[in-house]
Parts: C-alpha cells; sequence; structure tokens
C-alpha cells in the first residue's frame, strides 16, 4: 500500500510541514528552545527564524526523497520523513 500511495503521502508530509512552520512563525517567541536539560531548563536556544528554517528544510527535503525515491528505499524515506515530522510538532509544541 505504502508502495501505491508514497508520492500522495509525500506531498501531504510536504504540505503539512509547511503550513506548520508557517503557523509558527507567528504565534512562537524570538527565541526558539530546540533541548531541553535533565533539569527541565532550556539547553540549547535558537532565533526562531533558524529554528524553523532548519525544521521545513529538513521536513520538506525528506518529503521530496520520499516522493522521489525508488522502492527499494521507500520504507526508510517513509519512516525518516514520520520522524521529522514528528520532531517539528515536538519543537513547535514545547515552544508554545
Amino acid at each position: 500500500m505504502l508502495v501505491k500511495y508514497h508520492r500522495i503521502i509525500g506531498i501531504i508530509i510536504i504540505t503539512l510541514v509547511v503550513v506548520l512552520n508557517v503557523v509558527a512563525y507567528f504565534i512562537l517567541p524570538d527565541v526558539l528552545i530546540m533541548q531541553i536539560t535533565l533539569n527541565g531548563e532550556a539547553g540549547t536556544t535558537m532565533p526562531k527564524i533558524v529554528g524553523l528554517s532548519i525544521n521545513l528544510v529538513l521536513g520538506v527535503g525528506s518529503g521530496y526523497f520520499l516522493i522521489k525515491t525508488d522502492e527499494s528505499t521507500l520504507q526508510r524515506w517513509f519512516v525518516i520523513s514520520l520522524i521529522i515530522l514528528a520532531v517539528n510538532f515536538f519543537a513547535i509544541f514545547i515552544n508554545i
């Protein structure tokens, strides 16, 4: 089933990442927390535009490779795309 719909799934992932990052640009603070230490404090912070750009490039890139891949590496790019999408959601969630 994944082989049949991988282009549609890739387009959906790219669309989700782009929409999520555009909305996040307007609602998040100017400095984003990218890592949390063991005691719950901010470990690594970066400017909003840099943090969202990293997530955007990784998400769109993995979605693109999911669309363009052949059957042998399809599952690998699908898992990578889902992990990057989850990290994107997590990074936005911890900064709200």
